[in-house]
């Protein structure tokens, strides 16, 4: 089986994944809803969380059988890290290709930025090549593997107003099931599925000074690809 799969909670990771699925001409699943776990090819499209792959892609990864894999890494131009490279270690991923690809940030509310699609034309022409690759080490940022998800639940507060119509749209859209009736449970990881979600714009969220901060700080829009060489 030839696809393109993606892990996306806010739509930045399913629009790069549903482009590259055009230029490839192969289906374009959600992993949310995938059955299959075996592939000839995989193109794989997920978010960076912390300067690593969200865990869900990571569960995947582990579980995946691929002859060839292109894992395509979407952030939110502030550090990628070395993502790719740490899942590739883990797991012995056998990547033909990679790419580091710079999307909106889903904590920024006023992002416009629209993603160079384009750039990632060429990826998909290592697939059937059999040239296998590392990916480089990139520069990571200190103290990004500490506590990740225990820092975000006192850098993100979710709250939801009088305005919520209680249609359950949140709880369908979140896939951990850590919103029920307006209430958000410890099982919620940040990922603003909710806020995204929600047609009344009653679920919103505030950040504090600290990740502000360091949001505001200049963006990345480096876009780097990587495939094996023709030589």
């Amino acid at each position: 089986m030839n696809a393109v799969v993606y892990l996306s909670y806010t739509g930045n990771s399913r629009k790069a994944a549903a482009y590259l699925a055009r230029r490839l001409a192969w289906p374009c699943l959600d992993l949310h809803e995938l059955k299959e776990t075996r592939f000839e090819h995989l193109l794989f499209v997920a978010p960076v969380h912390a300067e690593r792959l969200a865990d869900e892609a990571l569960s995947f990864l582990k579980e995946a059988d691929v002859e060839e894999m292109i894992l395509v890494a979407t952030y939110g131009r502030m550090n990628h890290g070395n993502a790719i490279l740490d899942a590739q270690r883990k797991f012995r991923l056998p990547l033909v290709g990679a790419a580091y690809f710079p999307t909106r940030h889903s904590y920024v509310k006023a992002d416009f930025y629209e993603a160079p699609y384009g750039r990632l034309d060429d990826l998909g022409n290592a697939f059937g090549k059999g040239r296998y690759i590392i990916v480089p080490e990139s520069k990571d940022t200190f103290g990004r593997g500490l506590f990740p998800k225990l820092r975000a639940r006192f850098a993100v507060h979710i709250s939801v107003s009088d305005g919520c119509t209680h249609c359950r749209a949140c709880e369908k859209a979140c896939p951990f099931e850590a919103i029920v009736d307006g209430k958000i449970s410890h099982r919620c990881i940040r990922c603003l599925a909710c806020v995204k979600a929600c047609p009344s714009g009653a679920i919103d969220f505030r950040l504090s000074r600290a990740l502000a901060n360091y949001l505001s700080k200049p963006k990345s829009e480096e876009v780097l690809v990587y495939v094996g060489s023709d030589e």
